[in-house]
């Protein structure tokens, strides 16, 4: 069984805020979840990186332990961007695959770096 969650989270940031800052604190979710999850798998599941369950057609097949994985836009620290939803939409859509790939489960844009000239 795969449950997938989606949420978006925002915080207005001070100028005394840095991009490495918010990585930093996302940074620190996404282990903090990494090391608890564990406490809901059994000792084998952990060691091995999988459990053994039956999928919606009742085979018996392994599973990967529960991750998170972040997405990160930062409104360009003072940048007011110009981009619509569905902009933000789309740039959000990628960073979310590219975090999934991610072996630290983080993807970030500053959409400051990434204005028009």
């Amino acid at each position: 069984m795969w449950v997938v969650m989606t949420f978006f989270l925002g915080w207005s940031l001070k100028e005394e805020h840095s991009f490495e800052r918010v990585y930093g604190i996302v940074q620190e979710i996404v282990v903090k979840f990494a090391e608890d999850i564990k406490s809901f798998y059994c000792e084998d599941g952990v060691s091995s990186g999988y459990i053994l369950a039956k999928n919606r057609n009742g085979v018996l097949q392994s599973f990967p332990l529960m991750t998170v994985s972040a997405a990160v836009i930062c409104h360009g620290f003072g940048y007011q961007h110009d981009l619509d939803d569905n902009e933000l939409n789309e740039i959000f859509g990628r960073l979310k695959k590219s975090s999934k790939a991610s072996p630290t489960h983080i993807a970030c844009v500053d959409l400051g770096v990434i204005k028009p000239a």
